[in-house]
């Protein structure tokens, strides 16, 4: 006791209650971390969607699918897209965003990787991403999450040529099943 009357708390009391704190904390984070991922998961599925989208009113204008990887392309570039040209530039993906079918944005640091795919091919993997168990379609777009492994590593989406979006099954358990369109 000092000379008003109040005992401070022991260096102990305070190291008890830091480590209540501590571990209350570590059984939250497993639900920090799916809640996360899950707005991540949500991210891709609007973009997946736009990306088919995008894809099909391309294929309505030049008459091809722009096939490709969209997470190295520039936010800027030449739309230079004629397919009575031999040498045209119509299947490049990036001729998407550079044509203004898609608003132009950096998808280079995105958690996932999106692909466009050539709708006019029935194909079980159409991005060539190793998707297991997804079923043959004519698919328009994709999405993998970027990991190598993980938890999360695998998941994906594919939008087929009516606009529908499939999760992809993994050994890791499915992604969260997107709403409704």
């Amino acid at each position: 006791m000092n000379k008003y009357g109040y005992r401070g708390f022991t260096m102990i009391e305070l190291l008890v209650v830091m480590l209540i704190i501590a571990v209350v904390a570590l059984m939250a984070m497993p639900q920090f971390q799916k809640s996360a991922e899950s707005t991540r998961a949500d991210e891709a599925v609007s973009t997946v969607q736009i990306l088919g989208t995008t894809n099909r009113i391309y294929f309505l204008d030049k008459a091809q699918y722009a096939v490709g990887a969209l997470n190295s392309c520039a936010a800027r570039g030449p739309c230079n897209c004629n397919p009575s040209d031999p040498s045209n530039n119509c299947g490049n993906p990036c001729t998407l965003m550079w044509c203004g079918y898609l608003a132009p944005q950096d998808l280079a640091q995105a958690p996932y990787l999106y692909y466009a795919a050539d709708g006019n091919l029935n194909a079980a993997d159409p991005c060539g991403l190793s998707a297991s168990g997804a079923p043959a379609g004519r698919y328009v777009a994709c999405a993998k999450r970027n990991l190598a492994s993980g938890q999360y590593a695998g998941w994906g989406y594919t939008v087929d040529v009516n606009g529908t979006i499939q999760p992809w099954p993994t050994t890791n358990g499915p992604p969260p099943v997107p709403p409704p369109s």
